[in-house]
């Protein structure tokens, strides 16, 4: 309408019918263009939404104790293996509370904040956690410091090696008790190879 002869409804002249060729064709390369943009996008967020519900599995159904701690030492997002290993019943039951809460010594926390802003991260590091219930659990420990634009949190995880470190204690116990043993035995103790050779 723009484009035609004034008094003549949608008859051109010559100039104007390129101009509304153009802008036919135009329009049209444009429609389609969209349509395969919304269908990129959708597609995209597809994916997205298929990498956030796979990583949100990962986080949950993982056996270590997953956590996020902000800057001022509370917990701001765990899995549930993490509420196991402190005791408690839920994952509820941790949020928002201050992580020196279940620190065996809560001067332990300055202590890695300070390693993690200095170097970044800890790996294997040994923990000793007290659980809602009194208990106390040996934990090993991996955290970074990772910065969020300008907030910065601490994250990791953390494996019960309770079990594990009892196990070690008793045959460090053991072998104490038995070299004494043999220290403080009245009768003579030596012990040979199968070649008559004296070890010890």
């Amino acid at each position: 309408y723009f484009f035609s002869i004034p008094g003549h409804l949608f008859h051109y002249g010559p100039d104007n019918f390129v101009r509304v060729v153009v802008l036919v064709v135009t329009s049209a390369a444009m429609a389609v263009m969209v349509g395969l943009l919304k269908h990129r996008r959708d597609r995209t967020f597809e994916a997205l939404r298929l990498s956030n519900a796979r990583y949100q599995l990962l986080f949950e159904r993982s056996p270590a104790g997953i956590f996020r701690i902000g800057l001022d030492g509370r917990i701001v997002a765990c899995n549930e293996s993490y509420a196991r290993i402190v005791g408690c019943a839920s994952r509820e039951d941790v949020l928002g509370h201050p992580v020196q809460s279940f620190l065996e010594n809560p001067l332990a926390r300055a202590i890695i904040v300070e390693r993690l802003q200095r170097e970044g991260a800890l790996t294997n590091h040994m923990v000793r956690l007290r659980a809602k219930d009194g208990r106390l659990v040996d934990a090993l420990m991996n955290n970074q410091k990772v910065e969020e634009g300008s907030e910065i949190v601490f994250e990791g995880q953390i494996l019960d090696v309770t079990k594990e470190r009892v196990a070690v204690d008793a045959v460090v116990e053991s072998e104490r008790r038995y070299h004494e043993l043999v220290r403080e035995a009245p009768d003579g103790i030596l012990s040979i190879d199968l070649q008559g050779r004296m070890l010890s």
